[in-house]
């Protein structure tokens, strides 16, 4: 359990490291309500104002509910972009509500699938996956096929990793996950989102904090759908395992430098 406390504001969230937490974190639907009370002030310094405006933006960004996920990702990309040289919390509201409305009338949309390719950053992306081990304690049959799958990852050429990336996006078992679990990927989001207050409390961290959340995404979808594509059944339970494991999976970043960007093109 975490708890962040400012003047004026307390945070308490459990650890998506923890399966049963992760159960609860991914699938409630009031998992991220917020709750209200009138207490004393507490004798501690105050959230930056500047913090806490990009903080709650990302948060309306990535809460939207007419939105892909990769398409949130994006918005959140292109806030971050917009704020980093932006002081005043009231002008990072106002880039969150443009970006907000380009979002609801498709613009957004059209910008996102606008987006080149770079297939670099997917291929690195896709050879570190290849060296993870992760402790999760899944069914034999489906525990099995992890190993496989990774291990296979590992002797593909590129261009063969990059067949396998289209087809697993293809796929339709994997489209329907993607559709279907919205609650799942909307709270995955926001448990990163209050939980670290992203992007960070300095803005010399944003840009890597982007990047580390996409690498985090993309790795995770990609451990999906290769079971998926192997027929696997995930229930709810096997999925909060296969997160919760991933967020106990030490992540190093692809790249310091160009975070932004790298973390843009793992979106595609």
């Amino acid at each position: 359990m975490l708890k962040l406390n400012w003047q004026k504001e307390q945070r308490v969230s459990a650890e998506l490291q923890c399966d049963s937490a992760a159960q609860a974190i991914l699938y409630g639907n009031e998992a991220f309500a917020l709750q209200h009370a009138v207490v004393a002030a507490l004798d501690v310094p105050p959230l930056c104002l500047r913090v806490q405006a990009l903080n709650q933006q990302a948060i309306f960004l990535m809460s939207n509910e007419h939105a892909a996920l990769d398409e949130k990702l994006y918005a959140v990309g292109v806030l971050l972009s917009k704020c980093l040289l932006i002081l005043d919390p009231e002008k990072i509201q106002e880039a969150g509500n443009e970006i907000l409305a380009l979002m609801h009338n498709g613009m957004l949309t059209e910008s996102f699938a606008a987006l080149p390719t770079i297939d670099t950053y997917l291929l690195t992306a896709l050879r570190q996956l290849a060296q993870v081990n992760l402790d999760v304690q899944l069914d034999p049959l489906t525990g099995m096929t992890l190993v496989m799958k990774l291990s296979e990852l590992a002797l593909l050429s590129d261009a063969q990793l990059l067949a396998l990336l289209h087809e697993m996006h293809e796929d339709e078992l994997v489209q329907d996950f993607m559709q279907q679990q919205a609650t799942l990927w909307r709270n995955y989001l926001l448990w990163h989102a209050y939980h670290g207050v992203f992007p960070g409390t300095t803005s010399v961290a944003w840009e890597t904090s982007f990047l580390a959340l996409c690498q985090r995404v993309f790795g995770i979808k990609v451990l999906i759908s290769m079971l998926l594509v192997e027929q696997c059944v995930l229930d709810e339970a096997t999925i909060a395992q296969l997160f919760a494991a991933w967020e106990r999976q030490p992540l190093p970043l692809l790249q310091q430098e160009n975070a932004l960007l790298i973390g843009l093109s793992l979106l595609k």
